[in-house]
């Protein structure tokens, strides 16, 4: 091949994948909002276990990550998600968390995909939440 053609293969090529990740980008709805949750009155660092009551609007699917004193709401599909006033007794802590689990206190929907924090997802909760629930997630230290 000639300078030429192997120019023009090169520019086809980024410019395809420009397309391509472009596409994928549209797909994954991308609405990402981070919120930092609020203490609740129980806020206490020294205690043994924690809970957050979650207060998210979910119009039809959401992913939910916990990360210290931080919620990100991701929108899959519906209109954007938020937070409607969450709470934590005490941050997220960044080591292994006991007994980790997300219990529907309000609302209807669902509860999908849990994955409990640990040291391969940067002590990163997560879950996916469909319809307009209000969640309450609880766990040991």
């Amino acid at each position: 091949m000639d300078r030429k053609h192997i120019a023009a293969a090169v520019a086809a090529a980024f410019a395809l994948g420009g397309a391509l990740a472009a596409n994928a980008q549209d797909s994954s709805n991308g609405d990402y909002y981070t919120y930092r949750l609020a203490r609740a009155p129980e806020w206490n660092l020294a205690a043994t276990s924690g809970s957050c009551h979650l207060r998210i609007w979910v119009d039809d699917r959401a992913q939910v990550q916990l990360r210290g004193d931080e919620i990100i709401v991701n929108t899959r599909s519906g209109r954007r998600s938020y937070d409607q006033g969450s709470t934590c007794t005490q941050p997220l802590p960044f080591h292994a968390v006991d007994n980790f689990h997300v219990a529907a206190a309000a609302g209807r929907g669902q509860v999908i995909e849990v994955r409990d924090p640990n040291r391969r997802n940067d002590f990163t909760a997560s879950f996916q939440l469909t319809y307009w629930p209000h969640w309450k997630i609880l766990g040991g230290k």
